[in-house]
């Protein structure tokens, strides 16, 4: 489950997914992080239970093309009607922030 916060950033900025693999459970699992090595950091990671690097990947991938792929204007309506402009401000504070 990704936060629909955490949603705006992903659409919002340069980002890639990383895989990794997890010597504890044996098993592959995927990050969505931002872009630019200076700020470097994962948004969302996913637990290590593909049991291949390619598999991972294209689980992270479709995570990723899901993501972008959402509607988030109508939300954003919302939001700023249950919370008013001057909150809608500081959250679209922390998505520019997260740009680096």
């Amino acid at each position: 489950m990704v936060s629909l916060l955490t949603a705006w950033i992903i659409q919002e900025n340069p980002v890639s997914v990383e895989v990794y693999h997890s010597a504890q459970s044996q098993g592959w699992g995927y990050m969505i992080c931002h872009q630019e090595e200076k700020n470097f950091r994962p948004f969302v990671t996913y637990s290590p239970v593909y049991d291949s690097e390619t598999l991972a990947r294209e689980k992270g991938d479709e995570m990723l093309r899901t993501i972008r792929a959402l509607d988030l204007d109508q939300k954003r309506k919302d939001l700023l009607d249950i919370i008013g402009p001057g909150t809608a401000q500081v959250v679209q504070k922390v998505v520019d922030a997260s740009r680096g």
